[in-house]
């Protein structure tokens, strides 16, 4: 559990039990994406089934790769960001060109843990330039013939399938992606995803409040009087927090919450945690409202 610290005593409400209707509204539906389609095409296949005006999805996955895919509905395509800037973490299946031993595999492996350099593919999204990921972990689970498991947690934007390239050369024996899964992106993992067949039975089941999207990010509490000023266009400031979690810095991603525990926002914070001991200033640059 993270530390809070308490500004100032207010009264706080329960969170509020959303309607369907409310949920189509603003949501967020993890899909266990198959492999076979693009991306879009399974969020728009889920548009088509909840029959809403707006999806998007965080975090693009490759035909081939399968797992979570996050998807937000209407409205809660303005939390996508907090996802598409999480770590992420996959299961995946290296092929090895020619053998090599445990001990190498293991040994190349290490040269990818920690700030690497990438340069994206050349069917990408971005813009093809050489730019640094990090690796959190990187760990051989089984080798079996020429194919090496393993299992990666990584900075969001890192390319696994270039990871495995780059793996290979450092074998000096070259290798390829074979299977990829993301078990993670953010706070969910693939216990929270349900494959499309099952969603399309009972699609409503399913939508998760955009709350969810942001639990793994900083959160600061504020007043009423500071919802209502934000509601009119206003940027939050230090007098309208009254509770904040301990170990924000200034840059991070933060959910800005209601005494109701609704997300009012998601802004980049312009305080750390000693910033927000002070008793003025602007608290954070709003990126998205959700009031």
């Amino acid at each position: 559990m993270r530390g809070l610290i308490v500004r100032k005593d207010y009264t706080e409400r329960k969170y509020p039990i959303r309607t369907t209707k409310e949920l189509l509204e603003s949501s967020m539906v993890v899909i266990n994406k198959p492999k076979g389609p693009f991306s879009f095409e399974v969020t728009d296949e889920v548009k088509d089934i909840l029959k809403v005006k707006k999806t998007g999805h965080a975090g693009t996955l490759d035909p081939n790769a399968t797992g979570v895919l996050t998807i937000g509905i209407n409205k809660g395509c303005h939390v996508l960001q907090a996802i598409g800037h999480a770590p992420k973490e996959y299961e995946g299946i290296m092929h090895l060109h020619s053998e090599a031993t445990l001990s190498k595999i293991i040994s190349a492996s290490k040269k990818f843990q920690g700030v690497i350099t990438q340069l994206p593919p050349v069917r990408s999204a971005v813009k093809r330039a050489e730019r640094q990921r990090e690796i959190y972990s990187l760990e051989v689970e089984d080798v079996r013939g020429r194919d090496v498991y393993f299992t990666v947690k990584c900075q969001a934007g890192t390319y696994v399938r270039k990871l495995c390239t780059e793996w290979g050369k450092e074998l000096a024996i070259n290798a390829h992606l074979k299977e990829l899964i993301r078990t993670a992106a953010g706070p969910y993992t693939l216990h929270d995803a349900v494959k499309l067949e099952i969603f399309s039975k009972k699609p409503e089941s399913y939508l998760k409040p955009v709350e969810t999207a942001v639990t793994h990010l900083k959160h600061v509490w504020i007043d009423d009087k500071t919802v209502t000023s934000m509601k009119n266009g206003s940027q939050p400031f230090l007098p309208g927090v009254y509770k904040y979690e301990e170990g924000i810095s200034v840059g991070d991603l933060i959910a800005i919450m209601t005494p109701s525990q609704e997300l009012a926002a998601i802004g980049t914070s312009l305080l750390d945690e000693n910033g927000f001991k002070g008793v003025k200033g602007q608290i954070a640059k709003l990126e998205r409202v959700m009031l």
